[in-house]
């Protein structure tokens, strides 16, 4: 049985989407970071739940881009503080960052200084560009794996590459996987190519 729970507020004003089952473990986590103003978006939801349903807890935040990563700061000191109270294993923890979001969830990844150290980076059809260029040194253990499609029409898979590379010349675990599939299928779990980010994620919490 999965429970949902929606605007779970936190420092009085900030809220956060939960998914999970419902389970006396404490459970990997996985943050799902889409587009700011889009965090009920509905293939962010089925993604959510598909990996609810294969035993995470998703947690979807909604925050502003103008103070991302004081935005992440508060999140984590939330999940810290009630990490029992909300089911979770914060030694497990993965960031998934969706189309827009996956430069965006990359500020938490890399951030040396985090809070909780993020373990893995999954980024699913992401508009890479320059913002996650001056990350990239950060958190040097971070395991990457970007899933992108080969006919993405709204990201460009050649900045993927670029990304990959530029990663794996600085050092880190970082794979591109890609298959065909358009820049929805990424994201969708009722494709293959949604399903390779549902299974890199899962690999990624073991």
């Amino acid at each position: 049985m999965a429970t949902e729970r929606f605007n779970v507020v936190y420092d009085g004003t900030h809220a956060v989407d939960v998914y999970r089952t419902d389970s006396s473990e404490a459970l990997p986590v996985v943050v799902l970071v889409g587009a700011p103003g889009f965090h009920r978006f509905e293939a962010n939801v089925r993604l959510a739940r598909a990996l609810c349903s294969r035993g995470v807890a998703a947690l979807i935040p909604e925050f502003q881009l103008a103070s991302l990563a004081a935005g992440f700061g508060r999140l984590q000191n939330h999940l810290t503080a009630d990490a029992t109270g909300l089911g979770i294993d914060l030694s497990k923890i993965v960031i998934l960052g969706v189309s827009s979001g996956a430069p965006l969830g990359a500020v938490w990844a890399f951030d040396d200084d985090a809070l909780i150290r993020v373990r893995g980076y999954v980024g699913a059809g992401g508009l890479y560009g320059a913002l996650i260029w001056p990350l990239i040194g950060g958190n040097a253990s971070l395991v990457i794996r970007l899933v992108h499609g080969e006919d993405d029409e709204s990201a460009p898979l050649t900045a993927a590459q670029a990304t990959v590379h530029g990663l794996s010349e600085a050092g880190y675990d970082a794979n591109l996987l890609t298959a065909p599939g358009s820049h929805q299928d990424t994201f969708d779990p009722t494709h293959d190519l949604g399903q390779t980010t549902v299974t890199t994620v899962l690999e990624m919490t073991l």
